[in-house]
């Protein structure tokens, strides 16, 4: 299997080479391998090869029952596991017509946002980092660290949590909990002008960004593009909205 590191030379062209990225660490963080084709840091295409397994989940899912399989899927995207706990919860309680009481659904929902913007701040922290300016990194380090505070003190995790369970969740929240969540809520609405000051308005992000991997419309279907990807071209979808779930 090859590594990032392994380049081979174009045979065309001297001024070309090929590079894998992924499938493992450190270039990936999953199952994806990308075969590029590079003029320096210039993709000029790209081949990507699937079908690599990944810590065994599904051969896991085929030997457990649903219960035994729950803290499985904040594994799949543990920057993310929150959702994945609770999607899957979800998919359960679908499939066998589990109801959920409307204040679990609520703490789901908040529990599921606050994971949300962690996540989201360690991309944009770790974004710019790649790119070359370090302090948006401590900035955005900073406020995730005050959300994984919060929901450690109720999950009693901080990356793969297992809060879910099918028809509600683990523990119930306190009024700690809530003012915790009010305050956060409070104060990183004014942080929004220090992002855009050192990320949006940033020289480095602008010149390194601006015009990179633009989709074109055709690839929106074809791609099955979604989320802020898809509203950034456009199209005002957000699934939690478009197609509603919990409350």
């Amino acid at each position: 299997m090859a590594s990032r590191f392994d380049v081979v030379q174009d045979t065309e062209s001297r001024d070309t080479y090929y590079l894998n990225m992924g499938p493992q660490h450190p270039s990936t963080h999953g199952v994806l391998r990308l075969k590029l084709h590079m003029d320096g840091e210039t993709i000029l295409s790209v081949e990507p090869v699937i079908g690599y397994g990944h810590r065994a989940h599904e051969k896991m899912a085929e030997n457990r029952d649903y219960l035994k399989f729950l803290p499985n899927p904040s594994r799949v995207d543990y920057i993310s596991g929150m959702i994945y706990n609770i999607g899957y919860c979800q998919a359960i309680e679908r499939a066998m017509g589990i109801e959920v009481p409307e204040r679990a659904e609520y703490i789901r929902i908040i529990a599921n946002e606050l994971n949300r913007i962690s996540s989201h701040l360690l991309w944009l922290g770790t974004f710019l980092l790649d790119l070359g300016a370090f302090t948006p990194f401590l900035y955005a380090f900073d406020d995730r660290e005050k959300i994984l505070d919060i929901l450690d003190r109720v999950t009693g995790s901080r990356l793969t949590y297992c809060y879910g369970r099918f028809g509600g969740v683990v523990l119930d929240v306190d009024d700690i909990f809530l003012k915790n969540v009010a305050d956060f809520c409070t104060y990183f609405k004014d942080r929004f002008e220090i992002y855009t000051n050192l990320v949006i308005d940033n020289v480095i992000f602008q010149e390194r960004s601006v015009g990179i991997g633009i989709f074109e419309q055709d690839l929106v279907q074809k791609y099955g593009v979604s989320g802020p990807a898809l509203r950034a071209m456009g199209h005002a979808y957000d699934v939690r909205k478009d197609e509603p779930y919990g409350i």
